[in-house]
């Protein structure tokens, strides 16, 4: 048999059907439509004579019609052993028309490398490789056979088309990924989100992924009009916002997801637009003193859930008294001294008081729902006593036992209580002398002394004047305190614009307010100055640099009281208004949303940087006018009953003129940063102690 050549001439109604050349095989540009139904309608009694009875024709399937053209003996061979073969399998489905030069082909759609072998003698030709063929669809090519010495090779061969396509996805850190020739390649992602590669002409798939977002997937087809495409994925997450009033602000949220039962702490309330993977949630939110609050959620896709949980209140408002000076303990923490008004959970609690140089007491209380209002009275301290004998040179000398005389040398001073006492000895004519004892239980202890003739006393140095020299310090019992000079004048006070959108309801409105000169503390009152002047630390924190806190509103007005005797001087807690011009920087302000920065970080200690305690004072960066710590740390009592804004302007506003709560401004080192703004205001009854309480002094020049 002599040897032919096969020329094949594709017509695709796909356009992304793109045959590649081989020997003998040429590919037309030109299409031509072939409808679907008519060819069904012309092989229909065809599709019941398959050779292979086992046929699914219900499965997507691509026609392909092959005319055959050539000599008639070329033309009878072919119709007689013409055959597709797919990849490296054999029999790939035909049949031939009777009394036609046509063969009608089905090929599964997906993506298939086609070959054309007519038999003995002929050259298998590449009809098809790798593409995707349209299911239902239906594509001619006609076959010529041609004897050896009629065929001239082509002289040329045409490069394939090619163009860059680029892909424009969202989210930016998405991986794109696509097939060419049987293989996936990951394409490299560019700033801006585009991923790019230069490809032939043709229709290729392709997968994008990213972390959080659903995939997708599909086709893409190459071309000279076709050279990109944009790709947004779904977020397969949404958003959390929780609001809250005073009682449910700071409670800390967990949720749980109840398709796979992991736990997460979400944070503090309020919460806004806490980004959350889509699913089902049990919320839980815990408060101390509160009942835990539980509700189930359901976060969808680039969704915002917002809920407002209503906290129930575990707790009854007491008051607890015990001996003067004596320090109250409620299930081992210190909640003051003599007594005590405040809120203690439902239940049964161990009190302790303890007193220096007593033997402590205990009393069991059992706290309901009844006890509201109640004023309980606790166990008082036993004292524990050892004596003292005074004698000395000269005789008849006043001798005063911790600032209280209690006779004259010689002197035997019985049932004087344990511990350190300070000893001071006058005469008229001599020098003033003081002593310290120590005195032991159902011991006798003695105190020898000789006073010396008088001295010239020096006179007493005068306090500076703060209003002439600006700053200053005081020192008080050896403890040193700085007072910075505030310029007076005129600022809104407020939910201005710079706190953002996540300011509250009780910021606004907006006022002018005008405020005279003054002066307030460069720092927190700390331990060691509160100790100096109370000679106690009722703090839960202990550190010498730390704020004070455990103080409620009616400790610090004690505390101002014996500082302004210490003193001469008339210290009391800053207005609201002092306060948050203070924190805004006064005169000097630079309009930051927190003290000092836009940065919570630079300039407070607060819930994300803590560790959950206090620290020492500065140790952040202070504000415009060097005041440090006063957002976070410690919340800061000010003067003023909680009330309402009013959008009047004013003068030295001092607020309402009651209340039930007193006003405390600042954050502390377990707030949000919402919560540390300086334009955040909260409140509290003026008993109410808590290891986030604190406070700063101002003076009037």
């Amino acid at each position: 048999m002599r040897k032919t050549k096969i020329i094949v001439t594709l017509l695709c109604l796909w356009l992304g059907l793109m045959p590649l050349a081989a020997q003998s095989v040429t590919i037309t540009k030109n299409f031509s439509q072939v409808p679907m139904a008519s060819v069904l309608a012309m092989y229909k009694n065809q599709f019941g004579k398959w050779e292979k009875p086992d046929l699914d024709i219900t499965f997507p399937y691509a026609v392909v019609r092959m005319h055959l053209e050539g000599s008639g003996r070329e033309v009878t061979m072919a119709k007689q052993t013409l055959t597709l073969y797919m990849g490296t399998q054999t029999a790939v489905l035909d049949r031939y028309t009777e009394n036609s030069n046509e063969i009608l082909f089905l090929i599964p759609a997906r993506r298939p490398t086609v070959y054309v072998d007519c038999g003995d003698g002929c050259d298998r030709v590449l009809l098809v490789e790798n593409q995707q063929l349209q299911p239902n669809s239906v594509y001619d090519c006609t076959v010529r056979f041609v004897p050896e010495e009629e065929y001239v090779a082509p002289t040329t061969t045409q490069a394939p088309k090619r163009q860059f396509f680029k892909f424009r996805v969202t989210p930016a850190n998405a991986v794109v990924t696509i097939v060419e020739n049987g293989a996936q390649e990951i394409l490299p992602m560019r700033e801006g989100g585009i991923a790019s590669k230069m490809l032939n002409y043709g229709t290729y798939s392709y997968s994008i992924a990213a972390d959080k977002y659903h995939t997708k997937e599909g086709t893409f087809t190459v071309s000279a009009t076709q050279t990109e495409m944009t790709v947004d994925l779904f977020p397969q997450f949404g958003w959390l916002t929780i609001t809250g009033d005073n009682i449910s602000q700071g409670g800390y949220v967990f949720a749980t997801n109840t398709a796979t039962g992991g736990m997460i702490q979400l944070g503090t309330i309020p919460l806004n637009n806490k980004e959350m993977s889509s699913g089902v949630y049990t919320l839980r939110v815990q408060k101390e003193k509160y009942k835990d609050y539980s509700t189930t959620i359901t976060i969808e896709d680039g969704k915002t859930t917002t809920i407002r949980p209503s906290l129930e209140a575990n707790f009854a408002q007491v008051t607890l008294t015990t001996n003067e000076g004596a320090d109250i303990y409620v299930d081992g923490n210190r909640l003051g001294t003599t007594r005590w008004t405040g809120t203690l959970e439902l239940g049964e609690h161990s009190v302790e008081t303890r007193q220096a140089s007593h033997h402590s007491a205990y009393t069991n209380v059992r706290i309901t729902p009844q006890s509201a209002g109640q004023t309980i009275t606790l166990n008082n301290p036993l004292p524990i006593y050892g004596s003292l004998i005074v004698d000395g040179s000269p005789a008849d000398v006043a001798v005063y036992v911790d600032g209280k005389k209690v006779g004259t040398s010689p002197l035997f001073v019985s049932e004087l209580l344990i511990g350190t006492h300070k000893i001071r000895l006058e005469k008229d004519g001599y020098d003033k002398q003081e002593k310290t004892v120590q005195i032991a239980e159902n011991q006798e202890s003695m105190l020898d002394f000789t006073l010396a003739k008088e001295t010239p006393k020096a006179l007493p140095q005068p306090i500076p004047d703060a209003s002439s020299t600006g700053n200053q310090t005081f020192t008080v019992n050896g403890v040193s305190f700085t007072m910075i000079a505030v310029k007076g004048g005129t600022f809104t006070m407020g939910a201005t614009a710079e706190q953002g959108s996540d300011v509250y309801d009780w910021e606004k409105p907006t006022h002018q307010v005008t405020l005279s000169d003054y002066m307030i503390g460069e720092t927190e009152v700390t331990q060691e100055l509160w100790k100096a002047v109370m000679g106690s630390n009722p703090s839960n924190f202990s550190g010498t640099n730390l704020p004070v806190e455990q103080v409620s509103w009616d400790d610090c007005q004690t505390f101002i009281t014996k500082l302004n005797q210490l003193t001469g001087k008339n210290f009391r807690l800053p207005t609201e208004a002092e306060w948050e011009y203070a924190a805004r920087g006064g005169q000097k302000s630079r309009g930051y949303k927190y003290a000092g920065s836009n940065t919570l970080s630079d300039v407070a200690w607060y819930g994300d940087n803590s560790s959950f305690k206090t620290h020492p004072v500065k140790q952040k960066q202070a504000n415009e006018l060097g005041l440090y710590d006063i957002c976070g740390n410690v919340w800061e009592w000010c003067q003023n009953w909680y009330g309402s804004y009013s959008s009047n302007a004013q003068t030295n506003p001092t607020g309402p003129s009651s209340g039930s709560g007193r006003v405390y401004r600042g954050g502390s080192w377990v707030s949000s940063a919402s919560s540390c703004r300086v334009a955040n205001r909260s409140y509290d009854s003026p008993g109410f102690r808590s290891n986030y309480l604190g406070f700063r002094v101002v003076l009037l020049p």
